[in-house]
């Protein structure tokens, strides 16, 4: 095996590494993105639930409302 050879597998080796660095940081990325929005309907939905409970104990001017 000759220099060149080395130097051009060690050259097509790190390209191939790289794209696959990238392809599974892409992939955690998303994954996060996925937890973050999760969170913030959680958060959204105890907040709504909250405020409907509160609206139910003040009785708001004889309102009702119905819990799906």
């Amino acid at each position: 095996m000759s220099l060149i050879e080395l130097g051009v597998s060690v050259a097509v080796g790190a390209l191939v590494l790289g794209m696959v660095v990238q392809f599974f940081l892409s992939g955690f990325e998303v994954g996060q993105r996925r937890v973050v929005r999760c969170a913030l309907q959680q958060t959204g939905m105890t907040a709504l639930l909250g405020l409907m409970t509160d609206l139910q104990s003040a009785n708001a001017g004889g309102l009702t409302f119905q819990v799906d």
